[in-house]
């Protein structure tokens, strides 16, 4: 096998490997920019190089029916219920069998005399 199948047979075996959480990473980050996304469209006003809150208006009746009409403002994000959205455990099963042992060399070359010497398998 020639070196740089060697090493592209070794990338494979680590992208196999890391592909889960790399996944796993990236729907964290899909997410939480979602839902930043989210709030900064429905929740503020772009002005000025500067976000502003999107502000409501309520009214409440103060005393019962008789009574006087209280009127206030609020920020809109004040009502929505934010979550802290994240992966919080991933179980992964794994299994692999490797078929070759190309890339492990049996002889290798003694530094005195340049004899091949049998090497033994880890």
């Amino acid at each position: 096998m020639a070196k740089t199948e060697h090493l592209n047979s070794e990338q494979n075996i680590e992208s196999i490997i890391s592909a889960p959480l790399v996944a796993l990473s990236k729907a964290n980050m899909m997410m939480l920019s979602g839902q930043t996304t989210f709030l900064l469209k429905n929740c503020f006003k772009y002005k000025d190089g500067v976000y502003e809150p999107e502000m409501i208006t309520m009214s409440i009746q103060v005393g019962g029916a008789e009574g006087k009409s209280m009127t206030f403002q609020m920020p809109l994000i004040n009502l929505l219920s934010i979550n802290a959205l994240s992966v919080a455990k991933a179980h992964i099963n794994f299994s692999i069998d490797i078929t070759s042992s190309d890339s492990y060399p049996c002889f290798r070359t003694s530094p005195e005399n340049g004899n091949r010497i049998r090497r033994n398998k880890p």
